[in-house]
Parts: structure tokens; sequence; C-alpha cells
């Protein structure tokens, strides 16, 4: 919940939308856009791990809108995590004192600044979702990026998933341990 709910209404109000993120900042140093995930990380082995052939169809669903996605769920540390640069619904790259307001209901797209006019959203999350085409791209350090992310299908709040013709509740296959989404840089372990 947002401390200005006029925004948080005009946000959520009307729409499928569960959560928002939005970060913005430098970068410290250049890394590639296929260097930066985003998604969820356990601490420990889940206590449920879906059947090989949910996976599949999970996989299936997920790859499709991030082909870049890393589906873990059976090892010491399960993971579901994807591409920053492709996941996120808007994404903006300015110069300092030129970034959006992070409060704001709508969120430019402006990618520009990579050498790559994209079409749409659409088109650079296709685009850069994809590993191969992300290690193309780069996060500078002279630059403002705000990425901003909504999830219509994960409840942080309730450990709840809502998929297409599936709903599942998390805490079955999480246990006690929390859900917390994170950033990643370097993840290499496909």
């Amino acid at each position: 919940t947002s401390d200005e709910s006029d925004k948080h209404q005009a946000y959520f109000t009307g729409r499928k939308r569960l959560m928002q993120t939005v970060i913005q900042g430098r970068f410290k140093k250049p890394l590639g856009m296929d260097e930066v995930y985003v998604g969820s990380v356990f601490r420990e082995r889940l206590k449920l791990v879906p059947p090989p052939s949910m996976m599949r169809v999970m996989q299936s669903l997920i790859s499709r809108i991030a082909p870049g996605v890393i589906l873990d769920l059976d090892s010491e540390r399960p993971k579901v995590v994807t591409l920053y640069a492709g996941t996120a619904q808007t994404f903006s790259i300015d110069s300092p004192g030129e970034e959006p307001d992070i409060m704001a209901v709508d969120i430019p797209e402006r990618t520009h600044r990579i050498g790559k006019l994209f079409k749409s959203p659409k088109h650079r999350k296709k685009h850069l979702s994809v590993p191969e085409k992300a290690a193309n791209y780069r996060f500078d350090t002279e630059h403002v990026y705000t990425l901003h992310h909504y999830d219509d299908a994960m409840d942080y709040g309730k450990y709840h998933m809502k998929l297409p013709m599936y709903n599942y509740d998390l805490s079955k296959a999480i246990g006690a341990q929390p859900m917390t989404p994170v950033s990643y840089t370097h993840l290499r372990a496909h």
C-alpha cells in the first residue's frame, strides 16, 4: 500500500495487478542486460515440488512470456528468475535529473538510448527476455534506469499464484520460508 492513496487507487483500481515494484537508480559498474535477473530465490528446498508433467506446463506458459526464465524448483536453493530488462512492463533510460517520477501512475517507456528503437514495450520485452539477444545490450553507469514491474499472477501477500485455468497455494510448497522478490547479477546457473 502506498502512502499516497489516490495514486495507489489510480494504479490498481480496475486492473488485474496484484503488486507493483519500481526500481530506479544508476549502476555502479557496467553490466550486460543478460546479467541482471529478477524473481524469487528460496533459502531451502521446497516442501512440495510440482510433478514433472505440471513443471512442463508451467515452463511452457512462463517461457512464452519470458524465454530466458530460469525455473528451478527441485534444487537446494530453488528459484524462478528472469532477465529484468525483458520482464519489466516499462523501462526508461534517462540522463540524471530527467528520470520519471516513480510514484507516477504511468511510467514511460524510453529505451532509445540503448541504440535500438523498440516498437513497443511488448517488442522490447520479447527481444530482451532472450539471453543471447540481451547480451548485446549494456546497463552503463552514466544513465538512470527505471524498471517498472507489476504482477497479475503472483500474490506475494497471500502466497498464491493465479495462472490461466490454474490457481496454486504456494504455502504448501514453500513452507514457512519467506517469498521475497529479489534481483541478482551474474546469475549464470541455468
